[in-house]
C-alpha cells in the first residue's frame, strides 16, 4: 500500500526565515521548508523535526532561494542547488497543483527516490545509487543502511511501528547531497 501525506495548504519560506522560527502548532499552513545548500544557521533538518515534533505538519520542498547575480558556475552561486521532484499523473496545471497540496514530492540536491512504500511492518525504498540511506522518527529513534566496502546502496527495507509516529527518510549520495521525503505519519491514517 503507497501511503502519502494528508492535505494541506502551504506557505513557502526560506530556512532561516523568522516566520518559520516563530511557527507553533497552531499555524494555519503547512509550511514548506525550503532545502538550502547554504541555509542561514546550517541547521537544515534541525529546524524541520524541531516544528514536526512541536506538531507542525509541514512539507519540505527543495529550492535554491536565489537572490545573487554570480554566474551558475562560481562557487559563490547559489542557483541550481536544489530542487522537487513531483509524483503526478499527468504533466498538467491541475495534476501537479494537487500533487503538491498533497504532499506527493520530495527535496533534492541531487539523488532521486524511484519508489517508496510500506508494506507488513517495513519500509521499502529504491533509490539512485547512494551513499547512504536513512530514516529519522518521531520518537528520535533511527536507521542508516550503507554497505561496509562503501559500494553504492539503492534500495533499503526499515523498521516501522506506528508507536514510532511520523517517519522521513534522507538518502545521501556519495558527494554529500540530500535527498529528503516528506514526513509520513502512518499511525494517523
Amino acid at each position: 500500500k503507497r501511503h502519502q501525506p494528508r492535505r494541506g495548504r502551504t506557505l513557502s519560506c526560506p530556512t532561516g526565515h523568522a516566520a518559520l522560527r516563530k511557527a507553533g502548532a497552531d499555524t494555519p499552513y503547512k509550511i514548506a521548508l525550503q532545502m538550502l545548500l547554504r541555509s542561514y544557521d546550517g541547521k537544515r533538518g534541525e529546524l524541520y523535526e524541531k516544528l514536526l515534533r512541536r506538531g507542525t505538519r509541514i512539507f519540505c520542498h527543495g529550492s535554491d532561494d536565489n537572490h545573487n547575480a554570480k554566474p551558475d558556475d562560481s562557487s559563490y552561486s547559489d542557483s541550481g542547488i536544489a530542487f522537487t521532484m513531483i509524483k503526478a499523473d499527468k504533466l498538467e496545471y491541475e495534476t501537479i497543483t494537487k500533487a503538491l497540496v498533497d504532499g506527493n514530492f520530495y527535496a533534492s540536491e541531487g539523488p532521486e527516490i524511484y519508489d517508496l512504500w510500506v508494506e507488513d511492518d517495513k519500509i521499502h525504498i529504491k533509490t539512485s545509487p547512494a551513499d547512504s540511506i536513512s530514516i529519522v522518527y518521531q520518537h528520535r529513534a533511527s536507521q542508516r543502511v550503507m554497505h561496509e566496502d562503501y559500494s553504492p546502496v539503492t534500495e533499503a527495507e526499515l523498521i516501522y511501528r506506528p508507536e514510532y509516529g511520523y517517519f522521513r527518510i534522507t538518502v545521501t549520495d556519495k558527494n554529500g547531497k540530500h535527498a529528503c521525503t516528506n514526513a509520513y505519519f502512518l499511525s494517523e491514517e
